[in-house]
């Protein structure tokens, strides 16, 4: 059965344990649409299921380009001034 979250329809997925990612992917389609830039940590969990952040904490600020949904799996694609190699020879 299709589900509807926001202006999306998914198909043939399972429901995600953590709810919180559908409010982490709406806010990434939102500064998708209004051209806006997200700020966010990397992290890992160890073994006590703590958030553990990589590189000290630092913040990547980063402007999403699109958003992809596979196999059950979100990835967002950013641009980021900070590692532009738009200018590069290929």
């Amino acid at each position: 059965m299709p589900q509807k979250r926001g202006n999306k329809v998914i198909f043939n997925t399972r429901k995600h344990s953590n709810e919180k990612v559908y409010d982490n992917i709406d806010t990434l389609e939102t500064a998708l649409l209004n051209k806006n830039k997200v700020i966010f940590r990397y992290y890992d969990l160890d073994m006590n299921h703590k958030k553990v952040y990589r590189r000290d904490g630092h913040h990547y600020v980063v402007e999403p380009i699109a958003l992809v949904f596979n196999e059950d799996n979100y990835y967002v694609s950013v641009y980021s001034a900070k590692h532009d190699h738009s200018k590069l020879p290929y």
